[in-house]
């Protein structure tokens, strides 16, 4: 799954950068001040969280793409879950930081930026959960 969002989602913050529209990045938006709303409550910051991820993908404008991550998304929303468990307080900070750094970009169409943020994103995840690919795919499939 880590290696699946590196690749996709990186590709879709880039796409969002290049064809969002304003509807679509105020509902980016929308998601983030949920999310930072709700920092107490796990099941709703996860909720949020999951939805900045996917109006994301809506706002690549890519059916296929948005497709993709609509089949996903169980299991995405449930590593999110799951992350949100594991140095919570600093994960909550880290996601937020990030997430309004990449909006940042997609609103001044940034699309490299967005790109390489969103990159960076998905990896210090990774990279918090302590976890290889190996292990990291192993996990899921063990939850899905």
């Amino acid at each position: 799954m880590i290696e699946f969002r590196e690749m996709i989602e990186s590709e879709l913050a880039k796409l969002a950068a290049e064809r969002a529209s304003e509807g679509n990045i105020e509902k980016i938006r929308e998601a983030l001040t949920k999310m930072k709303e709700n920092v107490a409550d796990i099941s709703k910051l996860t909720y949020y969280d999951t939805k900045f991820h996917m109006e994301i993908a809506y706002a690549s404008n890519n059916k296929l793409l948005i497709h993709t991550m609509k089949n996903v998304e169980a299991a995405f929303s449930e590593g999110v879950y799951n992350a949100f468990h594991v140095d919570t307080a600093a994960n909550i900070e880290q996601a937020i930081i990030f997430h309004t750094n990449i909006l940042n970009a997609i609103e001044r169409r940034d699309a490299a930026k967005a790109q390489e943020l969103m990159r960076l994103h998905i990896r210090s995840v990774k990279s918090r959960l302590g976890m290889t690919t190996d292990n990291y795919t192993t996990s899921i499939r063990l939850t899905i």
